[in-house]
């Protein structure tokens, strides 16, 4: 029953993500402001930065897709807090902010929003 990081790969897939999350009751303090999805920038950050370079990232099944919808002025690449910079993706949420694609430290609490494969266990039985 294992699932992984969602890979956001169409836009209706944003949009119903995004519908659901809007169901929550309050972002900010369930989710730390986001949602972490499975996109992200898997090369050593000391010695490549993303700074305005979506291409960087890539999904945690290295699925190819073009889709990207980042908020604006993002990827940043912020090292403030964290010299090795934002290497992780999630759905930004705040005020201003409603669900799009922003770099974030791997390390932050955050909600998060999985997929599973599908299956139906029930199909084969009769088979046997």
């Amino acid at each position: 029953m294992g699932g992984w990081l969602a890979t956001v790969d169409k836009k209706k897939t944003h949009q119903e993500i995004r519908k659901l999350i809007r169901a929550q009751a309050d972002n900010k303090v369930c989710n730390n402001y986001g949602f972490w999805i499975g996109l992200h920038d898997a090369s050593n950050p000391k010695t490549s930065r993303h700074k305005g370079q979506p291409d960087k990232f890539s999904w945690v099944h290295e699925q190819c897709h073009d889709f990207q919808v980042w908020e604006t002025n993002q990827p940043n690449d912020n090292d403030k807090q964290d010299s090795n910079g934002q290497n992780c993706v999630q759905l930004w949420y705040r005020p201003s902010k409603k669900g799009n694609f922003d770099d974030e430290y791997c390390g932050e609490p955050k909600g998060y929003v999985c997929q599973f494969e599908e299956v139906c266990p029930c199909i084969n039985q009769g088979l046997e």
